[in-house]
């Protein structure tokens, strides 16, 4: 997104139900977070910046190891890849969701 026009990302950023974000492949750190974080998951982007593990501590213990596993293969492989998973919203409600990741570098 950093070669788009301010019009054109910003348009992208407000597509309802979808999350934009950046991290770090190895460390699993965000470095951007888009606004909807809060309507689909109930948590503004802040803690996803903030807290280093928030997104690792609230996916479900049964998919974690499958996601991190396509996570360590995706980035390995410098590939897109998509994955399914159970979180753990910040008011404890589990919900299903669906990333799809492109690697950059």
């Amino acid at each position: 997104m950093n070669n788009s026009s301010p019009d054109i990302t910003n348009s992208f950023l407000q597509i309802p139900n979808v999350i934009f974000w950046q991290a770090d492949g190895h460390s699993l750190a965000y470095q951007f977070v888009s606004d909807q974080s809060f309507t689909i998951i109930g948590g503004a982007p802040s803690i996803w910046l903030d807290e280093p593990h928030f997104w690792v501590t609230h996916i479900h213990d049964v998919d974690l190891p499958a996601v991190l596993l396509a996570i360590a293969k995706g980035v390995e492989e410098k590939r897109p890849f998509s994955i399914q998973y159970r979180f753990m919203t910040p008011e404890g409600n589990n919900i299903w969701l669906e990333d799809e990741i492109i690697v950059t570098s």
